[in-house]
């Protein structure tokens, strides 16, 4: 689905935790600057779609603990999120007034939901799925948070600097990712 491909691509290009990225509200996204905020949803538990929560619901929202709400994002996984972001609000995203999650069921009986609440299990198995269909046997058909690894090891050993050399000290990757 296009949900999923922008889901994937989201958290490939930033190096989020899945639940992050689940988390986001469309007001997290600037498509004219084209980023990504990570908001901790105990710093607006007024926020309206979190009040359209029932409580057992609310209580599933996760931080991790991450210390900047701004993202870094990079190519070609950052485009590919914009794009199949498009896609999806315009072929599967269910617009209406309960709530403003981006990530949303998109079939069946919990149709618009957020996409949050779902089980990890159920997700990971449809990221194998993907993996298994191109064949990819690496790590990263794992599960999700492979794609996190892989953020970091990009950023660590293989991000092109200004001066011609490659990877960014782990005291700024850290940051950059929220630990």
């Amino acid at each position: 689905s296009y949900r999923d491909k922008a889901l994937y691509m989201l958290c490939a290009a930033s190096g989020c935790r899945i639940h992050e990225a689940l988390q986001i509200l469309i007001e997290d996204i600037d498509l004219k600057e084209r980023t990504v905020n990570l908001i901790d949803p105990n710093t607006r538990i007024t926020n309206k779609s979190y009040k359209a929560l029932t409580p057992e619901n609310r209580n599933k929202l996760n931080w991790k603990g991450r210390q900047t709400y701004k993202t870094f994002l990079i190519q070609p996984f950052g485009d590919l999120f914009f794009e199949y972001l498009e896609e999806y609000i315009k072929n599967e995203y269910l617009n209406h007034e309960k709530h403003e999650f981006i990530f949303q069921h998109i079939r069946g009986n919990d149709k618009g939901k957020p996409f949050f609440l779902s089980a990890a299990s159920t997700r990971n198995e449809a990221f194998k799925k993907a993996t298994d269909k191109i064949n990819l046997t690496t790590t990263l058909n794992q599960g999700v948070h492979s794609l996190r690894h892989m953020y970091g090891t990009y950023l660590l050993n293989y991000l092109p600097k200004a001066d011609g050399s490659y990877g960014l000290p782990v005291a700024i990757v850290q940051k950059i990712m929220g630990h």
